[in-house]
């Protein structure tokens, strides 16, 4: 089938309801096929078990057993789907993964009112498969852990590259450079388009960023101090650091137990850090 426009209408219709599994790749394979601007309400199978049990991530084959009571086998799971015709074998395989999901939908539901969370799942899944979840991590000169092993000038210019950087958009993040080669221009301070382009891993970058980076990088050699407090290296770990983690660890467990919600998908250890 070349073209699944035709069925937007229906499988994008006000009051339909997307029942799926692990869906972050099939969300917009799909809305891209279909010609949508955004899906529909998203009930994830994955990520409801997760709002109700202590488990963020589990394959559908075990969901289908333990709400169910099915043995699914996942012999066709591997195939070249592409090759036709299909077999009777992958044709059944196939099918049976899309009957079961409106009775597992159905036994997830009883248990998700059951806790009066159907509209928090409902906002979970479009938070984790649309892409509207955190906001983009800022960056500072303590997450590069060397930075303490730069010169004066250098330290001086990579607070004012992770400040540039922290004001780029997430798309010009994702089209500029890695946050780690900050450290790496930090390091190097090229002084030239040249000397620039020769940096590792270094990619090509507009003209403006270009430009902007090695203005960063001279106004920091033109300005370094005669006499700097350089950075200490700070330390792998402290024993104090190593009890707040455990009792941070400790507060999160009981809370998502009293919950009873998954660590992972409600509180994950990003959020911890």
């Amino acid at each position: 089938v070349g073209n699944l426009s035709p069925l937007a209408a229906a499988l994008g219709a006000p009051g339909v309801t997307w029942v799926l599994h692990g869906a972050h790749q099939d969300i917009p394979l799909l809305t891209r096929s279909l010609g949508l601007l955004r899906p529909p309400r998203l009930f994830d199978t994955q990520i409801a078990w997760g709002l109700i049990s202590p488990e963020p991530a589990t394959s559908f084959a075990y969901l289908t057993y333990r709400l169910l009571g099915i043995r699914n086998s996942k012999h066709h799971q591997a195939d070249d789907w592409t090759r036709r015709p299909l077999s009777k074998s992958q044709l059944s395989y196939a099918a049976h993964d899309v009957s079961s999901l409106p009775p597992m939908h159905t036994k997830l539901l009883e248990r998700v009112n059951a806790l009066s969370r159907e509209d928090a799942v409902h906002e979970a899944c479009h938070e984790l498969l649309c892409g509207t979840g955190d906001a983009q991590e800022s960056l500072s000169v303590e997450s590069f852990r060397n930075a303490w092993q730069l010169e004066p000038a250098g330290q001086i210019a990579l607070a004012e590259l992770v400040t540039w950087f922290n004001a780029l958009s997430g798309d010009e993040r994702e089209h500029t450079l890695e946050s780690k080669l900050l450290w790496s221009l930090a390091n190097r301070m090229p002084k030239t388009v040249e000397a620039l382009r020769q940096v590792k891993g270094m990619p090509r970058l507009p003209h403006s960023h270009q430009e902007h980076i090695l203005s960063i990088i001279n106004r920091a050699l033109e300005n370094q101090p005669t006499s700097s407090q350089l950075l200490e290296p700070p330390p792998y770990a402290t024993f104090e650091r190593l009890q707040w983690d455990a009792w941070l660890e400790y507060v999160r467990t009981v809370a998502c137990a009293r919950a009873q919600v998954s660590r992972e998908l409600v509180f994950a250890g990003r959020r911890l850090r």
